[in-house]
């Protein structure tokens, strides 16, 4: 293979938020380890982000400017970008998520790029009718699939009918560095500058507020719980389309004041480092980072048993797992964990030694490097 860099342009809805949020956030992580001798990269947000937004990332930004590619307003856009791709010389799109995958795909089968490659970081919850149509349509282009589980890889095939050879897994990784346990100065620090009191035990809940995410269900259960734990203080990280009816609900449960709502936080390790135990209340998941955040920093962990939630949290070892929906069963998984200190710190460190052992984020890098590399070497690239 030649000696130049492999060009690779990484198709996202939206900006990533650093240093921590979502796959984004994974991506800009991988742009700024991979080698640079051997990979270039371009970061392509199809929706719209500001000058201020473009100054913090760690790759060119080429907007996309098909925030809704199918509608035909939007194909000027897609047109514009398919033509960049070719005076780029692009080797490689690998495009995320369903909007992305959409207009991401057309831009690069009109520019000719060698390798197309369509991510499943999702179980594909949002599929209907009319969006298996439309996957199956664009998956006709691809020239492979990643996905950041077995159970996503699986179920991408199940759904759309793809074959399983022509899936590839890289498992999530998280930079151990980066998020580590807290010790007493650092979290007693964290507390005071959150407005925590303290001797609170503290339950933080750090998600993209949308419906699949239940944080309706996390509340209920936050509820439940402070007749059992009275001192217990919830931290509840991220916006969405959900955080309005979050707050609301929040009100209505007479949480307020327990319930502190922190908007979206670039950089949510003084929340970690303030938390006793992280949660996540899910109705489907893949390889939730936000786990991977928590264990990390050295928290255990209740979650709905959903998705590859069950790979990361082993129940009873370093978390307990409840049913999806469930606010009681997840109620009773935060009271036993906030309530036995001793339990809670060694489930904690369970969690930070399973991240070491899995889920380095070196070998996140490692893995990538050789998958593109692999791409490339079988299926061409770019004179």
């Amino acid at each position: 293979m030649s000696g130049k860099r492999i060009r690779i342009a990484l198709v996202v809805e939206k900006m990533p938020l650093v240093p921590s949020g979502g796959t984004e956030a994974q991506l800009q992580q991988l742009i700024t380890r991979m080698d640079p001798e051997r990979f270039s990269f371009l970061l392509c947000p199809i929706q719209p982000f500001t000058e201020e937004q473009i100054r913090s990332q760690a790759a060119p930004v080429v907007g996309v400017n098909a925030p809704h590619p199918l509608k035909p307003s939007c194909w000027p856009g897609i047109l514009r970008f398919s033509r960049f791709l070719v005076s780029r010389r692009v080797d490689v799109v690998h495009t995320f998520f369903r909007d992305p995958n959409m207009a991401g795909i057309a831009a690069a089968r009109l520019a000719r790029v060698p390798v197309i490659v369509s991510g499943r970081r999702n179980l594909g919850f949002w599929i209907d009718r009319k969006e298996l149509f439309l996957l199956k349509f664009f998956n006709r282009f691809v020239t492979r699939f990643s996905a950041n589980s077995e159970l996503a890889a699986d179920t991408a095939c199940r759904k759309e009918g793809i074959s399983r050879d022509r899936v590839d897994v890289i498992l999530n990784g998280v930079d151990e560095e980066l998020f580590r346990p807290a010790d007493e100065k650092e979290k007693t620090r964290a507390r005071a500058a959150l407005g925590v009191p303290s001797q609170a035990r503290v339950a933080a809940f750090v998600s993209n507020l949308r419906p699949v995410k239940r944080p309706d269900v996390f509340l209920q259960a936050f509820a439940g719980l402070l007749p059992k734990v009275p001192d217990a203080c919830a931290l509840v990280v991220g916006g969405g389309p959900a955080a309005e009816r979050a707050r609301e609900l929040s009100q209505s449960l007479g949480l307020e004041g327990r319930a502190l709502f922190l908007g979206r936080i670039l950089d949510i390790r003084p929340v970690l480092a303030a938390a006793d135990l992280g949660v996540l209340s899910s109705d489907s998941e893949s390889l939730p980072n936000a786990i991977l955040e928590y264990m990390a920093a050295g928290l255990p962990v209740a979650a709905t048993k959903v998705g590859a939630v069950p790979e990361l949290i082993a129940d009873g070892e370093n978390g307990l797992l409840a049913p999806a929906g469930d606010a009681g069963a997840l109620a009773r998984a935060m009271e036993t964990l906030l309530s036995d200190p001793a339990r809670t710190v060694g489930m904690g460190a369970r969690s930070r030694e399973i991240v070491l052992s899995r889920f380095r984020f070196a070998r996140c890098v490692r893995e990538h490097e050789e998958y593109y590399t692999r791409l490339v070497e079988r299926f061409g690239r770019r004179t």
